[in-house]
């Protein structure tokens, strides 16, 4: 039968009811979900693949094998999923053709890569990526053709809001068997022995909690009923930075299906290898840690993890579907009592904080990232009771050279520090523009799809955000394709093309020079 994809991110409740939530929701449904690079030197994956930074082709992978998953038609296995996303470039090392066999290909940085949507001929093939000519090894290959430009379209994925959320979640998972939710746990203890069996409550969010010790004890794992969706099972390993997992347990009484239902939640772990002669059943959020999978043998579930190595075996795509309970930490103060929004208009951005209820003592910090991960605080300390819990603060970003700016309240008191969620503002997108060739010598096509008539200007600028070329256009509503000519003169390297129409909204494309 097919794999279950993702379940919701959270159901509200009725009255009386309690409230769940999918951990694994921003991985979007993809089978591997990375914040940083992924080397690919040999196995395969049965689902589409997220990189939140390069690609390392170092031998020969297969992704996509069996399905695009659910991104981002929201449909399982449609023809106009992304079989891999890959948000920074590809770097060639060794191996043939690595193949994707479903979905289409998003390539945010072209530097080192040739793109083909034709052959040597000039007929119209599969999409191929190589870094020289059409027949270059290594390659990467799909197995159906792609509308001309689109490998370079952005891919709507922000790789660094989904793992802040992700990070937060394991956290958050880590906690479970004592926080306020604990009638909502079947907290299980394995005892000692070569084969220990364990029976899974009902309607319960089964936890077991382990050392690294505890784990590499555990050699084999009975189950005397199966893991569903009413009988979630979560494993909650404690590891002191690098863990060798050479001691995978060999599981009886469940199969395949039943690792959409299960969850390995390394919260700590900064490096984790995947060894040893048995298949992993359920999904490994290991947020902060790299990964490498040298077993011969299946990993079934997803992987979502800071990066991934590809060294042997398959991952096998069963997406987690299970929801657990959405469980306030405690405390005065409740992330409910934070209201925190975003706007832009120009330059300039608006953060409105709002604390219903405030303490006397109680700091407010408001802090900015560049990438959705590294948070500091940037312009004010606001001390409570100075505005009745109503904060507006304001942000210039004419200087930033980011798509988006990340922002966040922490707030301080007696005896707890709270986060509020995260919002962004966009300084400019990159959607509708369209460029080829990729990369680019002396001249430069462009497809421009405009709203309205309107004036405009447009700009080619280094990634220090110099101005080289500043043009004025008027652009006609609809799909607009002219072409830059006499562009030898940049030197190589990578710039940035700007188009900025007459209501101030900015478009951006990067781009390579040879």
């Amino acid at each position: 039968r097919p794999p279950p994809t993702a379940a919701p991110a959270t159901r509200a409740a009725a009255p009386g009811r309690r409230v769940t939530y999918n951990p694994l929701t921003p991985t979007l449904g993809f089978n591997v979900f990375t914040s940083k690079n992924l080397k690919a030197k040999a196995g395969d994956t049965q689902g589409p693949v997220a990189i939140g930074g390069n690609l390392l082709l170092d031998g020969q992978t297969v992704f996509a094998i069996n399905t695009s998953g659910t991104y981002p038609t929201n449909t399982l296995n449609d023809g106009n999923n992304y079989g891999i996303v890959i948000d920074g470039n590809i770097t060639y090392t060794s191996g043939n053709s690595s193949n994707v066999n479903n979905g289409f290909l998003r390539l945010k940085d072209v530097t080192g890569s040739n793109i083909y949507y034709v052959d040597n001929n000039n007929a119209a093939s599969n999409l191929r990526l190589t870094p020289g000519a059409y027949t270059s090894n290594p390659q990467i290959a799909l197995q159906k053709q792609q509308p001309l430009g689109t490998a370079t379209n952005a891919s709507g994925i922000n790789f660094g809001t989904a793992f802040t959320q992700l990070i937060a979640n394991s956290n958050k998972i880590s906690s479970l068997s004592s926080g306020s939710c604990s009638s909502q746990i079947n907290e299980i203890f394995i005892p000692s022995g070569s084969n220990p069996s364990i029976t899974l409550a009902e309607n319960k969010i089964n936890i077991v909690n382990l050392t690294t010790s505890q784990l590499n004890n555990l050699t084999s794992l009975t189950f005397t009923n199966t893991p569903t969706a009413s009988r979630i099972i979560v494993f909650n390993i404690s590891v002191s930075g690098v863990y060798d997992w050479s001691t995978i347990p060999n599981f009886a009484g469940i199969n395949e299906q039943n690792s959409s239902f299960m969850l390995w939640n390394f919260f700590n772990a900064t490096a984790i290898k995947l060894s040893g002669p048995n298949t992993l059943y359920g999904t490994l959020l290991a947020p902060n840690a790299d990964i490498n999978k040298t077993s011969s043998n299946n990993a079934n579930g997803q992987i979502a993890s800071k990066s991934f190595e590809m060294g042997s075996g398959e991952v096998h795509y069963y997406p987690f579907a299970g929801l657990l309970p959405d469980c306030p930490t405690g405390g005065p103060l409740a992330l409910s009592n934070i209201e925190f929004s975003t706007s832009i208009t120009g330059e300039n951005v608006t953060i409105n904080l709002f604390i219903a209820k405030e303490e006397i003592g109680d700091i407010y910090e408001i802090q900015r990232s560049l990438d959705g991960i590294s948070f500091s605080t940037f312009k004010q300390v606001l001390q409570a009771n100075e505005q009745n819990g109503n904060y507006k603060i304001y942000d210039n970003v004419s200087l930033l050279n980011v798509k988006k700016v990340y922002y966040r309240a922490k707030v301080i008191s007696s005896n707890r520090t709270v986060y509020s969620s995260i919002k962004f503002v966009t300084l400019f997108e990159e959607s509708n523009i369209s460029i080829w060739p990729v990369p680019m010598n002396d001249f430069l096509n462009i497809s421009f799809q405009s709203i309205n008539n309107t004036k405009g200007t447009l700009q080619i600028l280094d990634t220090k955000g110099i101005i080289l070329l500043n043009i004025n256009y008027t652009f006609l509503k609809g799909n607009n394709v002219f072409v830059l000519n006499n562009l030898s003169g940049l030197t190589k390297g990578n710039y940035i093309l700007k188009i900025i129409s007459a209501e101030e909204k900015s478009t951006c494309k990067q781009f390579t020079k040879l």
